[in-house]
């Protein structure tokens, strides 16, 4: 988005020493940018053939190994047929357990504790070896078609015939309420033409700015000063950008030099600056215009970071230099933050399209390098360094 709010820049010409970097100042008005792996198998705990589910024992069951003290908290299913307790692959690496080769073992056998109903991984079947030690007298026996419940070391245990899962059974209801006198006010909102807002206190100031400090100098050009903040407040000041616009310079040479065609028109548009006399070595260092307060660096210039802008369709200018006065300094603050953006003075554009109703031809045309056409005062064309 294009603004009318004065921007600066300055132009960093590497050399071979780094420390004898060339900076430049414009003269003029410039616009910127205001701106697969293989999946386990689960099983769940439940049959669903003959449209019936058996439930199996299962519990949760904290493993540790002695040597290196880890330990895991694994979901546990309690075999009355298999002869020995094992564990899985996954606890076996995890633990760093030692392997004992075994066969006839089932796989992926899914568990469901606490939450039996759901389907999980099996980490560890106890067998008869342990299911001694851990049956404790108790046990409840439900329906034919409920499971029992066995009392155990490890708590309570389920297991037997349960009912299939039943579906569930969602109900939407939908319901719209319009709310007619909005929608109304907002078509007449539309219809009409907009009201122009009011000014602020800084749009009185950047105003009342303008008109004190603009001149016309003797060849017809004007001059303008930029509206700062940092006249009526101190503390929105500038950091360092010298070393950010020319690492950005850097980049847009590489890119550039990988087309001739846009690097030679880049070049002819930098050089036009010169030609123009719309570009000035600069006097002075950002070191010389730079002060510390309270660990921080304050910066009376700005060296801006530009890039091209390169179109082919277009019929006058194929690439033109942009200059980024959003971009951020050293202390997170850019040039368009410390400058007042003032009143909008441009017609409204739905009053302007009104207007043309009234004629019968309209007529529009286009200034070329308009900002360029408008000088800036020489102090502050430090803030413009490209």
């Amino acid at each position: 988005m294009w603004t009318t709010t004065p921007h600066i820049a300055a132009l960093s010409v590497p050399t071979t020493d780094p420390s004898n970097t060339k900076c430049y100042t414009t003269k003029h008005l410039i616009t910127g940018n205001r701106t697969s792996t293989q999946s386990e198998q689960q099983l769940p705990t439940y049959s669903n053939a003959s449209q019936r589910s058996i439930l199996l024992a299962t519990a949760r069951v904290i493993i540790f190994n002695p040597d290196n003290g880890l330990q895991a908290t694994l979901n546990a299913l309690i075999d009355q047929g298999s002869e020995a307790t094992i564990v899985s692959e996954h606890v076996v690496q995890s633990l760093h357990l030692t392997r004992t080769s075994i066969a006839g073992v089932g796989q992926g056998l899914s568990l469901a504790d606490p939450q039996y109903y759901r389907p999980k991984r099996v980490d560890l079947i106890i067998g008869v070896d342990l299911m001694a030690q851990i049956i404790l007298p108790g046990i409840k026996v439900g329906a034919p078609n409920e499971p029992i419940a066995q009392n155990t070391q490890l708590g309570w245990i389920l297991s037997g015939r349960t009912q299939p899962p039943r579906e569930a059974t969602h109900v939407v209801c939908h319901q719209a309420v319009l709310d007619t006198e909005s929608l109304l006010k907002q078509f007449c909102e539309v219809e009409s033409v907009p009201e122009r807002r009011l000014n602020t206190a800084e749009d009185v100031w950047c105003e009342t700015f303008f008109q004190q400090t603009h001149k016309r100098q003797p060849t017809g050009r004007y001059m303008v000063r930029l509206p700062l903040k940092t006249i009526f407040d101190p503390s929105m000041t500038l950091g360092k950008s010298h070393q950010i616009a020319l690492n950005r310079y850097l980049q847009l040479e590489r890119r550039l030099t990988k087309t001739p065609e846009a690097w030679q028109r880049y070049s002819d548009g930098i050089k036009e600056y010169f030609k123009l006399n719309q570009l000035a070595p600069a006097t002075t260092s950002e070191r010389q215009s730079t002060t510390v307060s309270d660990s921080q660096h304050h910066c009376s210039s700005c060296v801006l970071p530009h890039h091209a802008v390169y179109k082919e369709e277009s019929l006058s200018t194929k690439l033109r230099i942009v200059f980024d006065a959003s971009a951020n300094t050293s202390n997170g603050r850019s040039l368009n933050d410390i400058l007042c953006v003032g009143p909008t003075l441009q017609n409204d554009m739905s009053a302007v399209i009104l207007n043309w109703r009234q004629y019968r031809y309209a007529f529009t045309a286009d200034i070329q390098r308009m900002y360029r056409c408008i000088d800036v005062h020489p102090e502050d064309s430090e803030y413009q360094r490209i």
